[in-house]
């Protein structure tokens, strides 16, 4: 983990959909499946260890639901500590992002300028298949002039 985080990106994604109400493990699964479109499907050998984690260090506090004709549910709550720790790891997230951003810019910047290429993520996608043709190009950029 990064220096100045205490917490994971998994438990940080509990953290925030916490931080919007409480919900039951099977719940938050849906809800990371549903917010990440598919690209992530968490598992419950993932999700349930991070709550007891979160729990044990009095970030989320849960209680049983007993269910006479279902399965009992455990739902989770985020606790003044996980607000607390969810404000200090967001405000770490968006200033690496911030970071990141920024040199990914300079990076493109200086590339374009001493390599006279464009990234394939760029706004201006009409060049794309020239990464294809040109096989001397480096990998995953495109020439400008040709």
């Amino acid at each position: 983990m990064p220096h100045g985080m205490k917490i994971g990106a998994v438990s940080l994604w509990l953290l925030l959909l916490l931080s919007e109400r409480p919900m039951y493990g099977y719940e938050i699964i849906r809800e990371l499946e549903k917010r990440f479109s598919g690209y992530w499907k968490p598992k419950a050998g993932t999700i349930y260890p991070a709550l007891e984690k979160l729990e044990k260090n009095h970030m989320l506090t849960s209680r049983v639901e007993f269910r006479e004709e279902a399965p009992d549910r455990k739902h989770y709550a985020l606790t003044d500590a996980g607000r607390s720790e969810l404000a200090s790891t967001m405000a770490y997230w968006t200033r690496m992002t911030e970071i990141l951003e920024t040199y990914r810019e300079t990076h493109q910047s200086i590339f374009r300028h001493t390599h006279g290429f464009l990234n394939p993520f760029a706004a201006d996608h009409s060049m794309s298949r020239n990464c294809f043709l040109n096989p001397k190009r480096p990998p995953g950029f495109l020439q400008l002039n040709q």
